[in-house]
């Protein structure tokens, strides 16, 4: 009995040192790949704001070039032009959006109680004129339910993002409609609905996809954007603990 008891022992305490041996090791790695997902976040973040001012420089030669072109000119030289400006634009998007990026991963945002309707009045004059000019219009229906205990700023940067795509992917075939609202849910949780009726998307096709980063859903290369738009507002919502369902 006592050979029988102390060999139990001996393989209890073996399987408890190689728990807590495996536990270490896990602890290690984890600590490892925050320390480098840190490090990456940083990288970005400098090697991103490095680039800013260069590529602003970028932009302010090519507006000099607009402005020192003649009639006599070689004819390839405006469309070198146009191409060097639509670059530098895309390029100075891309930074802005890495930026974006980085701050959600490495700030940490006041929390504090946030109405949807006044955000979202607070930055529709930015886009008022665009929609007007293009036959637009926006349908709110705020019945209730619009505040919420979260970030300002976060919020902000989802509806910019919402409506930017909105007007980006706009069809052509249609005038283009934007709907916005909340509600109340059974949770007591906010819920708000964004629609347009724009170009839309074969949801089976690339609903694993739609959230990820540098993913792009058309082949018409002049509509500008980097395929961040969507990946930033997911990582927003998720950080306020919030869900998208799409329809």
């Amino acid at each position: 009995l006592l050979v029988v008891i102390a060999v139990l022992a001996y393989f209890a305490f073996r399987e408890y040192r190689r728990k807590k041996k495996s536990e270490r090791h896990v602890k290690h790695q984890n600590e490892r790949l925050v320390a480098l997902n840190d490090s990456l976040d940083s990288f970005v973040y400098r090697v991103s704001h490095d680039l800013k001012s260069p590529v602003i420089n970028v932009k302010n030669m090519i507006s000099m070039l607009k402005e020192y072109q003649t009639d006599d000119q070689d004819p390839l030289v405006p469309e070198i032009i146009k191409n060097l400006d639509l670059s530098s634009h895309r390029l100075e998007t891309t930074i802005t959006d890495l930026l974006e990026l980085s701050r959600i991963e490495r700030v940490e945002e006041e929390k504090e109680k946030v109405n949807i309707r006044e955000v979202f009045h607070e930055i529709l004059p930015e886009y008022q004129e665009q929609i007007q000019r293009i036959g637009g219009e926006v349908v709110e229906s705020f019945n209730g339910g619009e505040i919420f205990y979260g970030s300002k700023a976060e919020m902000n940067s989802i509806l910019q993002n919402l409506l930017t795509n909105s007007i980006k992917y706009r069809s052509e075939n249609r005038a283009l409609r934007i709907e916005i609202g909340t509600k109340p849910d059974k949770e007591k949780m906010m819920q708000m609905t964004f629609a347009d009726n724009g170009q839309g998307l074969d949801l089976k096709q690339f609903e694993g996809k739609l959230f990820g980063m540098f993913q792009r859903f058309t082949s018409d290369t002049s509509i500008s954007g980097t395929g961040v738009g969507m990946y930033i507002i997911k990582k927003l919502v998720d950080k306020n603990k919030g869900k998208i369902v799409l329809t």
